[in-house]
């Protein structure tokens, strides 16, 4: 629940300390020019003073289209922004002599001069060499020059240095057509990607492959990525088959690489601060007036009588806490400014990460080891009863050569997630309805001299300091109770390649995705006050918390993958022909069980033997299976002419047994018309033109209720369960409904 309110984030960047080492593996004596260093300590608590605004956009040089995600920054420092979707950019500049650097990904970055200017715009050139850059594709990678498909890049720099609780918040405006949906900012809850805007009616995601295993891709540490490739269209996604409809994001993580070892260490403190797009009415005085007018315009009669009018004018002529509180005609009444949200949202929440990691490279052998620690804590003002979510990622590597021909790969990728947050009772008792709270609303019995009379302070005193009821949900924060979570995400790979004749690679891998995750859910019970009758008699209730219980869950879930294929290059001067086949198995079983006990004999205790009420069971199990295999056919004729066609014979256990397998072609071609001799004198001004068509199919394999995936949809299911409302012998009836 870390702020359900999406128009309430906003973080605000600093970056701590950045601690880089070499050491050079020439010897152990290594010497101090082996040795770099650099350190930077930025203090977050002041932010340098903008002596100009500078504002601008930023465009494509041969489109003049907008260009977002583009990265701005004042050059020698930490003070930076990018660019939205329409390529627009403000930023606060030290000094009005200062440089920006403007970087994207694709294109030349470019430094300007700021002279004094408040306006700056500029258009972008497409990186030539980024042309040639490897790109990863669906089983193998291509040359970026060469692609007939859609396929978006970007590399893991734009995830560096960047205050981001995950890889979602990292990507969003950086490739196009992939459009990244971050519901609050909960780093705990899930992320949606799209990629071009299109599913079906039962909605769908793009499938997520880190390292080639299906993963959450938030549940990695954003530094560990090396590249990230989208592919967009059924050209490019063809050979993942039934599970590509929605697209195909493919993350690869880092590797050593160089001759020296590399550690590293980043340290990286951030401050979010919420965003209120609605001013609040802090004059009782003024809210009264308009909500009557209001009230009138609508119904004809005014929400607040004349003591309300004449209480709420007095204690805006003089705020004090005596002209805050009232009785009228027995009921006691709040004519103050109660102040709801300071009392209930902090203004920053700090996030924490830290990073670590050693790497290197030899002829024979390399490796990459890394540790990354998360911790961020939510938007309430009660430290105590805050909330918080961390995260710890480890990811070990390794390659070694055996022989010239032979060379053995392993992976592990280690993640641990802990949520602990206040348990979520009711939409109209959370932290949204700081929004909807009334700013004379009573929050808090008050401590008067007396009541109704003088003398009857002992008589109401039991009930000072507890909480009024209806939307406020501090009862609910301070006396409820708790849901908190851990999840321990476990990847294992050992992979294998051979090389046993000049252009010709076999490669073969078997990974275990294992993942256990613990839930304990208390909902204990809340003691407010649900009237404000001082004459009648005032009323403790247990507002949206009248059953009280406790549910754990336990969730075991494990899912396996072998990836085997080959492919085979032939490249002479005019003609360039690869092809690829491979064979793909993946299987699943996920289970669950569940267990939830009502009647606490205290919230002290939060154990289900601490319960004396009924005891619930639940169980699950699902199990999912996919084999599928595939080609890749590319072929290039003289650097101008290009043609490739994919496809998968593909089969899933969510279908019936006869109708389980599908064959999902595709083919694509391109013309790099800027390669043609009757382009020569365009070379100066234009670095590459390619047209290129592509006509695919793809299936679709995922169903959905809500957001739990559906593995049986062929299969009529019966549900069941223990009626709420209909008991026999004073227990809960069983039930079975209809399919």
């Amino acid at each position: 629940m870390l702020l359900h309110l999406q128009h309430l984030r906003r973080c605000w960047h600093v970056y701590v300390a950045s601690l880089l080492l070499a050491i050079l593996t020439t010897g152990v004596n290594a010497s101090p020019e082996d040795i770099s260093v650099r350190e930077e300590v930025k203090n977050f608590l002041a932010p340098p003073e903008a002596a100009i605004t500078v504002r601008g956009t930023v465009t494509d040089i041969t489109n003049n289209e907008p260009l977002p995600g583009v990265n701005v920054l004042v050059k020698g420092t930490t003070v930076g922004t990018v660019t939205d979707v329409d390529g627009n950019y403000s930023i606060n500049v030290p000094n009005d002599d200062d440089v920006l650097i403007f970087t994207s990904i694709g294109y030349t970055a470019e430094e300007v001069s700021v002279q004094g200017r408040s306006v700056i715009d500029l258009a972008l050139a497409e990186d030539i060499q980024s042309l040639e850059e490897i790109v990863v594709v669906g089983y193998g990678t291509q040359e970026k020059v060469n692609l007939t498909g859609a396929v978006g890049v970007t590399d893991g720099e734009v995830l560096q240095n960047r205050p981001i609780a995950n890889v979602g918040e990292g990507l969003q405006g950086v490739i196009p057509n992939l459009n990244v949906n971050i519901r609050n900012g909960d780093p705990s809850a899930p992320i949606s990607f799209n990629v071009r805007g299109f599913t079906s009616i039962n909605g769908g995601q793009p499938l997520i492959l880190v390292d080639g295993v299906p993963m959450d891709l938030n549940r990695i540490n954003p530094n560990d990525i090396e590249s990230i490739s989208v592919l967009k269209d059924a050209s490019a996604a063809a050979v993942y088959g039934s599970r590509a409809a929605y697209g195909v994001v493919l993350v690869t993580t880092k590797k050593g690489k160089g001759d020296k070892i590399n550690v590293s260490f980043g340290a990286e403190l951030a401050m979010s601060k919420p965003i209120f797009f609605i001013d609040p009415v802090t004059d009782p005085y003024q809210f009264v007036l308009a909500r009557n007018q209001a009230n009138i315009r609508t119904n004809g009669a005014p929400a607040y009588d004349q003591d309300y009018i004449d209480g709420t004018q007095r204690y805006s002529e003089n705020p004090t806490f005596e002209n805050a509180w009232g009785v009228f005609n027995g009921s006691l009444r709040h004519y103050g400014y109660n102040n709801y949200v300071d009392r209930v949202i902090t203004n920053y929440a700090p996030q924490q990460k830290y990073d670590a990691s050693v790497s290197g490279a030899s002829e024979k052998a390399s490796y990459y080891v890394s540790f990354g620690y998360l911790s961020k804590d939510g938007y309430l003002k009660n430290k105590a009863k805050n909330e918080n979510f961390k995260r710890y990622n480890t990811l070990i590597k390794g390659n070694f050569n055996v022989t010239d021909w032979l060379s053995l790969d392993s992976r592990a990728l280690v993640t641990t997630e802990k949520s602990d947050k206040p348990h979520f009772y009711n939409w109209d008792v959370n932290i949204n309805t700081s929004a909807r709270q009334d700013p004379i609303d009573a929050v808090q019995f008050p401590d008067l001299p007396f009541y109704l009379e003088p003398g009857d302070r002992a008589e109401f005193e039991p009930y000072i300091g507890q909480y009024f009821g209806g939307t406020n949900f501090l009862p609910y924060l301070e006396q409820g109770g708790r849901e908190t979570w851990t999840r321990n995400d476990i990847i294992l790979t050992q992979g294998a390649t051979l090389n046993p004749i000049k252009g010709l690679n076999i490669r073969g891998e078997f990974s275990a995705n294992l993942t256990y995750r613990d839930v304990q859910d208390v909902q204990s019970k809340v003691n407010i006050i649900e009237n404000q009758d001082l004459a009648g008699g005032l009323i403790i209730g247990n507002g949206f918390s009248g059953n009280d219980w406790i549910y754990n869950q336990s969730e075991n879930d494990q899912y396996y993958v072998i990836n085997t294929y080959a492919d085979y290059t032939i490249d002479n001067d005019r003609h360039f022909l690869k092809t690829m086949v491979g064979f793909n198995q993946e299987w699943g079983l996920f289970e669950q069980i569940a267990t939830r006990a009502y009647s606490l004999i205290t919230p002290n205790i939060t154990d289900i033997n601490a319960t004396v009420g009924n005891q619930e069971a639940y169980g699950e199990k699902e199990h999912t299976a996919l084999r599928g295999a595939f080609y890749r056919l590319n072929y290039i004729f003289d650097d101008r002419y290009l043609i490739e066609t994919n496809g998968r014979y593909d089969g899933t256990s969510r279908f019936p047994k006869d109708d389980r397998f599908g064959f999902f072609p595709s083919v694509s071609v391109g013309w790099r018309i800027s390669n043609e001799g009757f382009m020569s004198g365009t070379s100066s001004w234009l670095d590459n033109l390619k047209l290129r068509a592509s006509y695919g199919q793809l299936g679709n394999q995922l169903i959905f209720n809500g957001d739990n995936p559906v593995y049986y949809p062929y299969i009529a299911t019966l549900g069941s369960g223990n009626a709420p409302y209909m008991m026999t012998s004073g227990a809960r009836t069983p039930y079975v409904s209809a399919p």
